[in-house]
């Protein structure tokens, strides 16, 4: 059975030893999934490290993350930035979708995974 992204990020983050929370949302009404803030999948809190990080999870095939840093930058600008300037952090991260990790080249989804920071 192939594990999702965002199956990938969680036991990331969880092997980083961050604290994390899943606060994408689906309505069912609509039958789509709603980002926490228009751009959020996953809110992680690193021990000892001031302020959050909202993390936007995606596949890596096709320019995924490219687009999803495209959209936080352009239609969630207002949002991203009051969450940056309360010195929270925006992170987003591509993970292979297809395949057990055993199965894929490049080892764990830690090591092949794309990530793209934004800041301030």
């Amino acid at each position: 059975m192939p594990v999702t992204p965002m199956q990938r990020a969680l036991k990331d983050c969880k092997r980083m030893g961050l604290l994390v929370d899943v606060v994408e949302r689906w309505l069912p009404y609509t039958k789509r999934r709603k980002d926490c803030l228009g751009f959020g999948d996953v809110l992680a809190v690193e021990p000892r490290v001031v302020g959050a990080l909202l993390i936007q999870v995606t596949s890596d095939n096709g320019g995924n993350v490219a687009a999803r840093v495209h959209k936080i930058r352009d239609a969630c600008a207002e949002a991203a930035q009051i969450w940056l300037d309360a010195g929270n952090r925006i992170e987003v991260w591509g993970t292979p979708s297809v395949g057990p990790p055993a199965r894929r080249s490049g080892g764990d989804s830690a090591a092949s995974r794309c990530r793209s920071s934004m800041a301030r």
